[in-house]
């Protein structure tokens, strides 16, 4: 039988993500405790903080995570022992799965290439399905939440990935819903945005300290200067050689049928107005028929745009 994911109706904002890297190595778990508190209206059931050093050995992360709010679950004491340049952050408002202390984030994965934290705002359509491909190859999940069904396809899809970002590329292809992600791997962190831009992820700067949260509000508030929003479909990677934007993976926009006479003109105009109001370097094709499954028949990560006459 086919299990059923039940959704609050209602004025929500559905988690908060914050993460940091300092190029200079300082310790990054005081100013992520303020950044978390400024996203605070955006989920109040738990929080939790992993951090890294990345010039220590790989694979060493330390993570405190509890039910409540930020300052009920972080004291003096524990920010003392979360000691490292790299962290990632959670504040939890659930839309799948129950409130217990198993589905607090950040989800930390160790696995065969190494570890994995990861901080997820939003909702897949597609949980289910994703979910049951990898239990029927002998996954077993922890918790409730469709979060761990993304770290657990983007673990799996790196061990024959070269990079962590094309791990994380491929798993969106087969990712249908809306998404702000927020990885750290040993030496990186990563921001992901689902293509449409359904949820919020913006990038910003103090000093050789670089910030990304869902919310700018975040980043003044531990004395960042807000950059920009990353763009729908934008993964951007930060290390000590500098920042990167990939923003290769696949938007698809559907037209009924009946336009196809005139979508020369369609293509134009939205072109032009992409053009306009993105900065984002993009690539179109136009399918003048249905070509089927679209999710299967596109090869991942090759198009930025695709038209579709149906």
């Amino acid at each position: 039988m086919r299990e059923s994911l039940t959704y609050e109706t209602g004025l929500r904002e559905e988690c908060g993500v914050f993460g940091m890297f300092d190029l200079e190595g300082g310790d990054v778990a005081r100013d992520m405790y303020y950044g978390l508190s400024a996203l605070q209206h955006r989920g109040q059931e738990s929080c939790g903080i992993a951090v890294c050093d990345t010039n220590g050995p790989k694979g060493v992360v330390n993570c405190y995570k509890g039910l409540g709010l930020v300052n009920e679950v972080f004291h003096e004491e524990t920010l003392k022992r979360l000691g490292g340049n790299l962290g990632v952050g959670h504040v939890r408002y659930s839309t799948t799965g129950s409130s217990t202390i198993e589905n607090t984030q950040p989800l930390v994965l160790k696995y065969f290439k190494g570890t994995l934290c990861l901080a997820h705002n939003g909702n897949l359509v597609n949980a289910f399905e994703m979910r049951r491909q990898l239990e029927e190859t002998g996954a077993i999940f922890q918790t409730t939440m469709d979060s761990e069904v993304i770290a657990f396809h983007i673990a799996r899809e790196r061990l024959a990935a070269p990079t962590a970002e094309e791990a994380i590329k491929r798993t969106a292809a087969k990712t249908r819903g809306a998404y702000a992600l927020i990885i750290s791997s040993p030496r990186k962190l990563i921001g992901v945005r689902d293509p449409f831009g359904l949820r919020p992820l913006c990038l910003g700067k103090k000093g050789n300290v670089w910030i990304m949260a869902s919310e700018s509000c975040a980043i003044t508030s531990v004395g960042g200067e807000f950059i920009r929003d990353i763009e729908p479909g934008e993964i951007v990677t930060i290390t000590r050689d500098g920042v990167f934007s990939d923003c290769s993976f696949t938007c698809i926009w559907l037209i009924p049928g009946r336009y196809r006479s005139t979508g020369s003109s369609i293509v134009t105009i939205f072109t032009g107005c992409f053009n306009r109001y993105s900065r984002i370097r993009y690539n179109v094709v136009v399918f003048p028929h249905p070509v089927g499954p679209v999710r299967y028949r596109i090869p991942p990560g090759l198009l930025r745009i695709c038209i579709i006459f149906l």
